[in-house]
């Protein structure tokens, strides 16, 4: 099976921007203590751009395993839709390990963790993974 390069990208940049965006505003209703909340429009939406930009950068190594995996199991003889439940079970799983290297288990444990992974699962899913045969 063939793949674009494009594809694990997608899914990275969608989680961090999307995971981020969730992270923020979801923080006025579900209460994370991860994020002050305050000050002017401009500066709420310098904060979700600082957290964007961080989530982009600490995640980089995650992406990179996320795309070593779409190499390897491409390769294999799976069929699409159980490569896609592999790829966002590996998500979820690089995602809550990148977190608590960078956060600790206790921050999170308060849920933000859901915000990237979210939009991981949906994003295997979403984009197109061709295949096809060699």
């Amino acid at each position: 099976m063939k793949y674009r390069a494009s594809y694990p990208i997608k899914i990275w940049i969608i989680s961090a921007v999307v995971g981020s965006m969730l992270l923020y505003w979801g923080s006025y209703i579900f209460a994370f203590d991860v994020i002050s909340h305050g000050g002017t429009v401009s500066d709420r939406l310098f904060m979700w751009m600082t957290i964007t930009a961080f989530s982009l950068i600490a995640s980089v190594p995650a992406m990179l395993l996320f795309w070593l995996a779409v190499h390897q199991l491409t390769r294999t003889k799976l069929k699409l839709e159980t490569i896609k439940v592999w790829l966002g079970f590996i998500g979820v799983m690089l995602a809550y390990i990148s977190l608590i290297a960078l956060v600790g288990f206790d921050t999170l444990l308060k849920g933000g963790v859901h915000c990237y992974t979210l939009p991981l699962v949906l994003g295997a899913y979403y984009f197109k993974l061709s295949k096809r045969v060699e």
